[in-house]
């Protein structure tokens, strides 16, 4: 392992220090400090304006993963990285969204997907919020919307 600021692909996670096993895999962490703890998660996911199982992938298998505390438990931020594979983003955006209102409480979900527009006029990066149940923060996640053939 090198210092940082670095990018493990596949990493371990773990949803509980207690834990001697790893119990998840996040497809990128960013490490930008020597804690633990400092990093910042990515995981991506395939979508489409008209499929139904990738949105309920995305959301079960991604949005889920950071809700449920099993990726970047006590962490303010997060990021899915979607893959638009009919290059329909409104679409596939807002299918997820969607989703996302379907599986509200599963995910702990306190705002739909919005513009996001703290990172200057990238297109296609929206923001939802979720209030976790025994964590001292709400996690916002980043979706980045990605063209994808």
């Amino acid at each position: 392992m090198t210092g940082p600021p670095h990018i493990e692909c596949e990493a371990a996670s773990r949803s509980n220090t207690e834990l001697l096993i790893p119990d998840g895999r996040i497809d990128f962490k960013l490490i930008y400090g020597f804690g633990q703890e400092d990093y910042f998660s990515i995981e991506c996911k395939r979508v489409s304006a008209t499929d139904r199982g990738l949105a309920s992938a995305y959301v079960r298998e991604g949005v889920a993963r950071f809700t449920s505390g099993k990726y970047a438990r006590g962490h303010e931020w997060a990021a899915m990285l979607a893959f638009v594979i009919d290059l329909d983003t409104a679409g596939s955006a807002q299918l997820i969204n969607n989703r996302l209102r379907a599986l509200a409480s599963e995910i702990h979900l306190a705002s739909v997907i919005v513009e996001e527009a703290s990172f200057g006029t990238r297109k296609n990066l929206f923001r939802s919020g979720h209030r976790l149940p025994q964590q001292r923060r709400d996690l916002n996640i980043l979706h980045i919307f990605v063209g994808f053939l």
